[in-house]
C-alpha cells in the first residue's frame, strides 16, 4: 500500500499508524492471497479485500469522526486475514 493509497482511503487524513501498518498488511494479506505475478485470481481477491477495507475506513470515519488508530486497524486486518476470510476473497474473485 502506497502513501497515495492510504491518502485515498482516509480521504486525505494520513496517520502514522496507517503508514506503519500498511507494510504489515501488505505482507500478511497480499502474501496470503497472491501466489505469484500470474495469479490473477489472487490479485482480484486482493483488490476485493482493498475495496472492503476502504468501505470499512469510510464507515469507521463516519461513525467515529476520526480515522482508526493502530489497534483498531490491526484488529480489522486480523479479522480479514483469517483462513476463512481469505478463502472467501478467493472464492469471490473466482466468481467475478
Amino acid at each position: 500500500m502506497s502513501l497515495t493509497d492510504i491518502h485515498e482511503f482516509t480521504n486525505g487524513a494520513v496517520h502514522a499508524a496507517d503508514v506503519h501498518d500498511a507494510s504489515n498488511e501488505h505482507n500478511i494479506v497480499f502474501g496470503s492471497l497472491v501466489t505469484g505475478d500470474n495469479d490473477i485470481i489472487g490479485l482480484v481477491a486482493y483488490s476485493i479485500y482493498k475495496q472492503n477495507k476502504h468501505d470499512w475506513l469510510v464507515a469507521f470515519n463516519k461513525a467515529n469522526s476520526r480515522a482508526p488508530n493502530e489497534a483498531e486497524t490491526n484488529a480489522y486486518i486480523i479479522g480479514e486475514s483469517t483462513p476463512r476470510r481469505l478463502t472467501i476473497y478467493r472464492h469471490l474473485a473466482e466468481a467475478t
